[in-house]
């Protein structure tokens, strides 16, 4: 994407410093998931790609388009930070009472 932009505008319209545009141009570092929001919005489109057909996928996408730790997901369903993240990967498998949980607040905006 060439937007005839500087780093040090790029970094001021997402906040950040410009070092951080450097290092993740460079992959030295990666944008922390509270900055994905921004950068979504700066783009103008989601860069990633999950299988949104899983439960997976949809949480993860959730987590991205919101901005949301593990922690803060953790939280908003009641759930432990590593287990949220055990679910992201496929390691864990969630009863279907907590499936039915996650689909309905999967479906809203996130509330704190």
């Amino acid at each position: 994407m060439d937007l005839n932009m500087s780093q040090a505008a790029v970094a001021r319209s997402l906040g950040v410093v410009e070092d951080c545009i450097t290092y993740w141009e460079n992959h030295r570092s990666q944008p922390k998931v509270s900055y994905y929001p921004r950068i979504i919005a700066f783009l103008g489109y989601f860069p990633w790609q999950f299988d949104i057909s899983t439960l997976q996928g949809r949480l993860k996408e959730y987590r991205y388009l919101h901005g949301l730790s593990y922690k803060t997901v953790g939280v908003i369903f009641g759930m432990d930070a590593a287990h949220i993240r055990k679910l992201e990967e496929g390691s864990a498998f969630p009863f279907r009472k907590t499936i039915a949980k996650l689909e309905q607040l999967l479906a809203s905006p996130p509330t704190e």
